[in-house]
């Protein structure tokens, strides 16, 4: 059978030419129908008058993305990262190249542009410092605030979990701490790691709960259990609930998040997204369970999964991981 070649390469610039003619507010509601960034960095690569549509107006209306986990390499290479999707329950082997001897960090804003002002825990104690652009160092603010556990931006205001407490950064000079109340009680005969993050409007504290390293299993560093309180803003109580409302949680050291699951294809609704927060874990992971002789055994798995707060059901994901040091962290894909 014979081909007209020549037919075939102008009935596709046909089409591209089409495509390059379609009106550019229909061009524009196609562009907003999309999700994923990767394929709006396809609709700007179609031709020129696309890409100049991308670079003007659609890259600054690009939807929030579900967060990528990043992790080291697998070699000694400890300036480069990998990447593994959730939705598309697959590594990424593109690489980022990241600063050597230098501790890399996710906002609950995403990546932060100014004016802004990041408030973080630093140190042994998890003391409390905030830094803004043009710093050359952190600020502690209240040395008599240490063992925190984490923070949020929310509603105009830091919170800070440890027990409650709500800072004002709007006087840098004078920064205002104040305790709100208490932790919610879980009763759990084990370690608590407590998460504070916003959702759907809500301000939520999530425990997760282990098992003490002396109950004899071998697997006691897996995380049992989550317990999820929401707050009463008038009664500034803690009320157990069993449902994030169609929502997901996205739960890490450097930064937690929550998403509408009907948003993406193929993430789950009321689940909690979750990888280890516990420097210790890793190391004993390579000791532990590869040993002298690492062909004689399975790897075990690392403590991250998604947990189902409905029925209670924990899924791991992504098993086979050799080297998992720094941790892996959450990170927003942006333009």
């Amino acid at each position: 059978m014979a081909l007209d070649h020549q037919n075939l390469y102008d009935e596709e610039a046909l089409r591209v030419e089409e495509k390059k003619e379609l009106p550019d507010e229909l061009l524009t509601q196609i562009a907003y129908k999309l999700i994923d960034i990767k394929d709006y960095i396809c609709f700007g690569a179609v031709c020129k008058l696309w890409f100049s549509m991308f670079i003007n107006e659609i890259q600054y209306h690009i939807p929030q993305q579900v967060p990528v986990l990043m992790f080291p390499d697998d070699d000694e290479d400890t300036q480069t990262r990998r990447f593994y999707s959730l939705t598309e329950k697959r590594l990424h082997h593109s690489r980022l190249q990241v600063p050597q001897n230098r501790i890399v960090i996710n906002s609950s804003c995403g990546w932060l542009r100014k004016p802004c002002i990041g408030l973080a825990m630093r140190g042994a104690f998890n003391r409390l410092a905030y830094c803004k652009p043009g710093d050359t160092s952190w600020t502690h603010i209240d040395l008599s605030y240490t063992n925190i556990e984490d923070v949020t931006y929310y509603k105009n205001q830091f919170h800070i979990e440890g027990d409650y407490y709500s800072c004002d950064l709007k006087d840098l000079q004078h920064p205002k701490v104040s305790q709100l109340g208490k932790l919610p009680n879980v009763f759990w005969n084990g370690p608590i790691w407590n998460y504070i993050v916003e959702s759907n409007g809500d301000l939520l504290v999530i425990a997760r709960a282990r098992k003490w390293a002396y109950d004899y299993d071998d697997q006691s560093y897996l995380t049992r259990q989550f317990f999820v309180f929401k707050l009463d803003p008038i009664e500034l109580k803690w009320i157990e609930v069993n449902t994030l409302n169609g929502y997901m949680l996205f739960l890490g050291q450097n930064s937690s998040l929550s998403l509408l699951a009907s948003d993406f294809p193929g993430c789950q609704p009321n689940c909690i997204y979750f990888v280890d927060d516990q420097n210790q874990t890793y190391v004993d992971h390579n000791i532990v369970y590869y040993g002298a002789d690492p062909r004689q055994r399975k790897p075990e798995p690392h403590d991250m999964g998604v947990f189902n707060l409905v029925d209670g059901s924990f899924q791991p994901f992504y098993l086979e991981i050799n080297k998992i040091l720094p941790r892996p962290i959450w990170i927003e894909p942006t333009m």
